[in-house]
């Protein structure tokens, strides 16, 4: 299911399209994989947090973007 799974996390990138979980499986894509997709980032955090911040690329120029914690609390 793993493969499977990959497959679909490109339809699923919650983060950058600012989607809920809940939305996503309102979709229509499988609880499975959402739960799977959501552990996955939150898991991978650190990784994010090892790193230099560095310049933000996304697709919604202009728009006030949600801001996400760099160590334990938001700034």
């Amino acid at each position: 299911t793993c493969l499977k799974a990959h497959k679909e996390v490109k339809y699923l990138l919650y983060l950058e399209e600012d989607c809920a979980p809940e939305e996503l499986v309102q979709e229509g894509f499988p609880v499975e994989t959402v739960e799977w997709m959501v552990k996955a980032v939150a898991r991978n955090e650190y990784k994010r947090r090892q790193a230099a911040p560095g310049l933000k690329v996304n697709a919604k120029p202009g728009k006030m973007e949600q801001r996400m914690p760099l160590t334990a609390q938001y700034y």
